[in-house]
């Protein structure tokens, strides 16, 4: 059942004037995006969303997909200047509860919807999708999947949901934190027609997103903490070009209080961005068939009105929204 969320989700949303306000994203061109798990933990919060905020700056994706957002933190990234260039998914925290994950996109949507997913979590998907001018569709969705190891068969079931929903579109992409932990659930991925990134251009360098060293400043155990959580995955015809990893070195602490409340840094520990590296890729996008073309699943449930090789690691419109409860 429908459930109606506040008027003003994504009233804070800005953007870039540009022109007609037609996508100028088409076949043969590249698509940058970046997803990052910002981490909601209380430490140094406000060093760590200035980093983010340079970090993401100087990248100049087309499309960000953050996880672990709270209302405040989403907040102060709104007065950020990186984020004027943008629309957003949520310009207001409704859809957080303490805390979701937040669309950032330059381009114009088609159709923007939030999924309450099968869940003890309340975990949501965002899917937004976008035509193209050639009448083709791209559907771009991210999620924070089940956090808990032995959650595998959750995992499996948020992942089926949200690839079934996105491969009705000519182009789809799957960005977030998958909290993939253990071997058989990457056994599960070569079923679904889509490309993992990072092992794509990558196949010889693991690509942790997790380790011991952003583990520490979150004080969580270094063991079995070396992992490949985050991860972009593409559709036929979305094809990986460059990806790195982002906030893979330590940031200077900013000598300022005030924001909520924040814990005393841990001793001898060096602070990150976040506890997860942050990842970009540059996709291309080549001419196929249209036949997947259609409407993305069902009527949408709220409209907005029309309008470079990497190395693995380097140091807006009012919206009336619907969430559907799966």
């Amino acid at each position: 059942q429908a459930e109606q969320l506040d008027q003003g989700l994504a009233g804070r949303g800005q953007r870039v004037p540009r022109g007609d306000g037609r996508l100028r994203l088409d076949v043969e061109d590249e698509l940058v995006v970046l997803s990052w798990n910002i981490w909601f933990g209380d430490v140094a919060v406000l060093s760590r969303l200035q980093a983010i905020g340079r970090i993401v700056d100087e990248a100049r994706p087309d499309i960000v997909a953050l996880q672990e957002v709270t209302p405040p933190v989403l907040a102060y990234l709104l007065q950020q200047k990186w984020t004027r260039r943008f629309y957003v998914s949520d310009g207001t925290g409704n859809s957080l509860h303490h805390y979701g994950v937040v669309l950032f996109s330059v381009y114009p949507m088609t159709s923007l919807e939030i999924y309450e997913l099968r869940s003890r979590l309340h975990r949501r998907a965002i899917f937004a999708t976008y035509l193209l001018p050639s009448g083709a569709t791209l559907c771009v969705s991210t999620s924070h999947l089940e956090s808990y190891p032995n959650d595998t068969k959750l995992r499996a079931a948020q992942l089926a949901h949200i690839f079934g929903r996105i491969s009705k579109a000519t182009y789809s992409l799957f960005m977030g934190d998958t909290n993939m932990q253990h071997p058989d659930e990457d056994a599960l991925i070569d079923k679904y027609p889509f490309a993992d990134a990072w092992p794509t251009l990558w196949p010889d360098n693991p690509g942790y997103t997790v380790d011991a060293k952003s583990s520490a400043m979150a004080g969580k155990p270094v063991h079995s903490r070396t992992l490949r959580l985050d991860r972009i995955f593409s559709s036929e015809g979305l094809h990986p070009v460059s990806m790195t990893r982002l906030g893979t070195s330590p940031i200077p602490i900013v000598k300022q209080e005030g924001f909520c409340l924040e814990k005393k840094i841990p001793d001898d520990v060096d602070i990150y961005p976040s506890d997860h590296y942050g990842i970009l890729a540059v996709l291309a996008l080549a001419p196929i068939a249209l036949s997947r073309s259609a409407s993305i699943g069902s009527r949408p449930r709220f409209t907005l009105a029309p309008t470079r090789v990497l190395a693995p690691s380097l140091s807006s419109p009012s919206l009336a929204a619907t969430s559907v409860t799966e």
